[in-house]
């Protein structure tokens, strides 16, 4: 079937419009600190989810996450709580946000990952990765797919 009558540019706006804006963070190592991952900026946004994929295999040290939403009015919120040891996680597993706030963020295993995300209202400010520890090494890259609430509202990657 392929795109029918429509152009390359003229899908990216359809998938836009229906999936919400993308924006991509490089693939970076996971520190043991808060790092920020993308940045909410000119009013609240509705995010539509949120997936870090390995790029690289992570290293032996064992390594909990968790992602919140820190507000530049505010304090910061807890998307979910910390996940299993990522340690020697490898290439295409995908992290990302469970069905509610009280689980643990999500390992899926293989390519696919279901985009289960709650419908969470984000105000200007920071969405960060935390980690206990540093894994030493590997790399993942993150991306995210949001929809303005307010005019004027958009991210950027950290």
């Amino acid at each position: 079937m392929g795109q029918g009558y429509y152009n390359q540019s003229e899908v990216t706006t359809l998938g836009d419009i229906a999936g919400g804006f993308k924006v991509e963070r490089a693939a970076a190592e996971i520190a043991a600190v808060s790092v920020a991952l993308f940045t909410v900026i000119g009013g609240r946004i509705v995010l539509r989810d949120l997936i870090g994929e390995v790029v690289t295999t992570l290293g032996a040290v064992a390594s909990l996450i968790h992602i919140d939403a820190e507000c530049t009015a505010g304090g910061a919120t807890a998307m979910c709580i910390d996940s299993a040891d990522i340690a020697n996680d490898i290439l295409a597993l995908k992290y990302h946000l469970p069905a509610t706030a009280a689980a643990a963020t999500t390992i899926s295993t293989g390519d696919a990952a279901l985009g289960i995300t709650p419908r969470w209202i984000i105000p200007a400010g920071t969405i960060n990765l935390h980690a206990s520890a540093a894994p030493g090494s590997g790399t993942v890259k993150w991306a995210i797919r949001y929809v303005p609430f307010d005019f004027g509202a958009y991210i950027e990657a950290a």
